[in-house]
């Protein structure tokens, strides 16, 4: 009886953890580096992306997640840092990268990626040339 209440709790206590992993995000990894991604998923998420955010750990960043690939503009409305952007497709690869995305407070142009993507990352500036980003490279997540 003792041995099923400590199992009943073992039990209990690791779906709280996955729980809790799932809402902080995913690990995207490409081949040199993995990324700490939180996810915005809902359009409120989307929106409101890193706006604000004064700083963004080394190995941190965002990921978008929608439903469909499309061709997914990209904005640095109220984002006080610089950014690296990566396009993802479907089926996990580099289909467009935008580096070194300065911030824009006011009058701010959208970065228009050439390919469909499903997937977008924004990670710290320099991220891409430290790692070795390129177009084609296929990731996991």
């Amino acid at each position: 009886m003792c041995f099923r209440i400590i199992l009943f709790c073992l039990l209990i206590t690791s779906i709280s953890y996955l729980a809790q992993a799932k809402e902080k995000g995913k690990l995207v990894c490409f081949k040199n580096a993995c990324v700490s991604a939180e996810t915005a998923s809902t359009p409120e998420e989307k929106h409101r992306g890193l706006m604000f955010r004064k700083t963004l750990g080394g190995l941190s960043g965002m990921l978008f997640v929608n439903q469909h690939e499309g061709l997914y503009p990209f904005w640095m409305k109220n984002t006080l840092i610089s950014l690296d952007i990566i396009w993802i497709s479907k089926d996990k690869k580099v289909v467009y990268i935008a580096k070194n995305v300065q911030p824009c407070l006011e009058t701010c142009e959208a970065i228009k990626p050439a390919c469909p993507a499903q997937y977008i990352l924004e990670v710290n500036a320099g991220f891409i040339e430290k790692y070795q980003i390129k177009v084609g490279q296929r990731l996991d997540f």
